[in-house]
């Protein structure tokens, strides 16, 4: 290693409070608010309200296209676990026929995982146009900006 800095990571910071006219040493591991930290917040706000816009057309198009091409909601809602075990739900553009979970009983003995996982080739529940947006990795939304840790 260059110069043996090998072991001189810095996990936390620490600094001298006092508690109760006692000295304590203090081990910070968060960073402290700052002005460049509100800077990163708006402009993350703000380029995902642009991206939203920019997007707004072809999302409309999709969900126009699944919406013509097979019967049932255009979107498709999952509980799935974030950050530290945190439920949050992820909405999908709809890339399956609206039964599926029905058919994957029937389907069963064809899963080619093992354990709670179901995979299949050439999935029959597949629709057309979910085909697409899967090859494509179109389906998917990322979760609400409330749930993402910064």
């Amino acid at each position: 290693m260059a110069g043996g800095r090998l072991f001189q990571n810095q996990i936390s910071r620490t600094s001298f409070d006092d508690f109760y006219g006692r000295p304590v040493l203090v081990f910070r591991t968060t960073p402290e608010a700052s002005w460049q930290g509100v800077l990163k917040q708006v402009l993350d706000f703000v380029g995902a309200l642009l991206l939203l816009i920019f997007l707004s057309v072809p999302f409309a198009i999709v969900a126009l296209i699944i919406k013509l091409t097979s019967p049932g909601p255009v979107f498709f809602r999952q509980l799935r676990a974030g950050l530290n075990g945190q439920p949050f739900v992820m909405y999908k553009f709809r890339t399956m026929v609206t039964n599926a979970e029905q058919l994957k009983v029937e389907l069963a003995a064809m899963n080619e995982m093992s354990g709670p996982v179901f995979k299949m080739t050439n999935d029959p529940r597949i629709t057309r146009v979910g085909r697409w947006l899967r090859k494509f990795s179109l389906d998917e939304f990322p979760p609400a900006p409330e749930r993402v840790a910064f």
